[in-house]
């Protein structure tokens, strides 16, 4: 299959898992206050999303068979595991750096704690995976949404728990939440033999609402943000929530371009960045 050279930009980055990660900075950026920018911070965040989606790639690209619907970047990894472990133990040895550069006590304390919360989310995973069943929430979607908002908060200045109880987090989940939502419908192909625990995959509840629900509540705490807290961060908000609205409505044969589609729009708030 051809792609248009823009389409593999979002493509290759998806494929590096670097997707992921330039997100996180992105939105931390966006959301901060300029005085509590502090790059090791950043550096740190970076580095952290990376590992994680790089591991969990190589744990993908275990399996021997190859399912229904395999995606680009499945198959990227399957054919380049060396690459993706070399990436991996940069990732590690980035994040060594970052921290031993000044990271802050707190900050610290708060990254082990969402990182205790992200190993525990593999875990319970692995346990569970001989035993998939029908669910009534997305559990899985729900628990990557949650940390990675938190991980954008520290990135972001903010590293008390406390500090978190705010719209702007809600907001951020919200979004993360619909992103995954998409990507899991997409993807249940596949899902049903490698990644059971995807919500779309044995949920006999295939309705639409699960994916608006959170989508509109994007859009409402969008509007709110913009008009009391930070005009970019709402209309980014907003705008994302837009672009994986229309790539929800992508026929079955662009199935696998959904991962690389979703995460590369929320990419956006680079340029709100770039243009304040």
């Amino acid at each position: 299959m051809s792609f248009s050279p823009i389409a593999r930009i979002p493509l290759l980055l998806s494929a590096l898992c670097l997707d992921a990660p330039l997100v996180a900075v992105g939105w931390a950026i966006l959301l901060s206050n300029s005085k509590h920018l502090h790059p090791p911070t950043l550096a740190a965040l970076f580095f952290a999303v990376w590992a994680i989606y790089l591991a969990d790639r190589i744990r993908d690209s275990k399996t021997d068979s190859t399912p229904d619907g395999e995606t680009v970047r499945h198959q990227f990894a399957e054919h380049h595991r060396g690459l993706m472990i070399a990436l991996f133990i940069l990732a590690i040895l980035g994040g060594v750096l970052a921290a031993l550069s000044g990271l802050q006590t707190e900050t610290i304390v708060a990254g082990s704690g969402v990182a205790t919360a992200t190993a525990g989310y593999f875990v319970i995973i692995g346990w569970r995976n001989q035993n998939p069943s029908p669910r009534f929430l997305p559990v899985k979607e729900i628990a990557i949404a949650l940390c990675f908002a938190c991980g954008v908060k520290i990135g972001a200045g903010t590293p008390h728990f406390v500090e978190w109880l705010t719209w702007d987090t809600l907001a951020l989940a919200s979004l993360f939440l619909t992103n995954c939502l998409v990507i899991s419908k997409a993807e249940t192909s596949r899902d049903r033999s490698i990644d059971p625990h995807a919500f779309f995959a044995t949920s006999s509840t295939r309705s639409k609402l699960w994916i608006v629900a959170p989508a509109l509540l994007t859009i409402v705490l969008g509007l709110y943000l913009a008009f009391t807290f930070c005009a970019g961060a709402g209309i980014c908000l907003i705008t994302c929530t837009a672009g994986l609205a229309w790539i929800n409505r992508w026929p079955k044969k662009r199935a696998s371009w959904v991962q690389a589609a979703s995460d590369g729009v929320l990419i956006l708030p680079w340029i709100a960045v770039a243009l304040s």
